[in-house]
């Protein structure tokens, strides 16, 4: 009889652990909306498929319950915007991918809101071609690079007093630094001073 009790427990226990992912509509589990939850009852994911593929919108959660991730996807490809979430609700990250592969204009934000990157790239991730810009948290540009079909066209760092301190282009290097009390600039081209 005690045998029987355990087993009764254990077939309960199994099953409860299983209901973590379920069906909402549609029980094939091919189609409907899906979601699927932590352990400690928070809604994990959520997404819609449709003979068996995700279509639409798919959403991550973190633990606590605060959506982290939506991206849309096409027969399980992700085909459309994706966005990233801090805790607080607002936009970490936003950009575009088609087939699979991140294409087109990206943004990202600190948590305080300010435009931390801004880029648009569009080709073969090995091939982009387009522009990144970098920003510091107080708005200040940190650097820009420019590519075309992969190959850097030309990459400028700045410190947080809007200085130039590095300039790249395929092949060449000139850096600057500044002397701390005098302000007074000193230049390194490809690697050697000139000063």
């Amino acid at each position: 009889m005690k045998a029987c009790g355990i087993i009764v427990f254990l077939v309960l226990a199994i099953t409860v652990v299983d209901t973590t992912a379920q069906n909402a509509i549609g029980n094939d589990g091919l189609n409907g909306l899906k979601k699927e939850f932590y352990p400690n009852g928070k809604m994990s994911k959520e997404y819609t498929l449709e003979n068996g593929l995700i279509n639409g919108v798919y959403k991550t959660y973190t633990e606590k319950g605060f959506l982290a991730t939506e991206q849309e996807y096409f027969h399980s490809i992700p085909h459309g915007f994706y966005k990233t979430f801090f805790e607080n609700g607002q936009i970490q990250s936003e950009s575009n991918f088609e087939n699979g592969i991140q294409n087109g204009k990206s943004l990202e934000y600190y948590e305080s809101g300010t435009l931390k990157k801004d880029s648009y790239l569009t080709g073969e991730p090995w091939e982009y071609s387009g522009y990144t810009n970098l920003f510091y948290e107080n708005g200040s540009k940190m650097s820009e690079t420019k590519v075309d079909k992969g190959k850097l066209v030309i990459s400028i760092s700045y410190d947080t007093q809007g200085r130039v301190t590095n300039i790249e282009t395929d092949g060449h290097s000139t850096s600057y630094w500044y002397e701390k009390d005098t302000g007074k600039r000193h230049v390194i081209i490809d690697g050697k001073p000139q000063d």
